[in-house]
């Protein structure tokens, strides 16, 4: 059992948004899941972070997102049909390290498709 991916194994489709808390659980967990190794997170969503009370701002998206990369791990954002403020997300594609400076929006399963091959085309340039 690896301790930091709890967090993510009782996740479903339908429950809340934890963004902030995946990614303060990514950067607090990052030894344990990637070991010394660098890493790569693709973050998909479809909403705003539904489990914060207090609204994060973007900087504290750019901060807890730039703390993973500052660890060789580079964050992917994906919203899919997200109608909400595009702000956090592209705070976090900001700060990824992927040379993104925006999340990739897509809207039906063929552009979800287009949007992780983008992704894995970008991991082939790493090896």
């Amino acid at each position: 059992d690896t301790p930091g991916l709890q967090l993510f194994w009782g996740a479903g489709p339908l429950g809340a948004t934890p963004l902030r808390g995946v990614l303060e659980t990514l950067s607090y967990s990052a030894e344990s899941i990637f070991g010394g190794y660098k890493g790569s997170v693709v973050l998909l969503t479809d909403g705003n972070d539904t489990c914060d009370f207090a609204t994060p701002t973007p900087q504290q998206y750019t901060q807890l997102t730039q703390a993973l990369t500052d660890r060789g791990i580079k964050t992917w954002v994906i919203g899919y049909n997200y109608s909400d403020d595009t702000a956090p997300l592209d705070a976090i594609a900001a700060a990824g390290g992927t040379g993104l400076m925006q999340h990739l929006a897509v809207g039906d399963e063929a552009a979800l498709t287009a949007a992780f091959q983008s992704v894995v085309d970008d991991w082939k340039l790493c090896f």
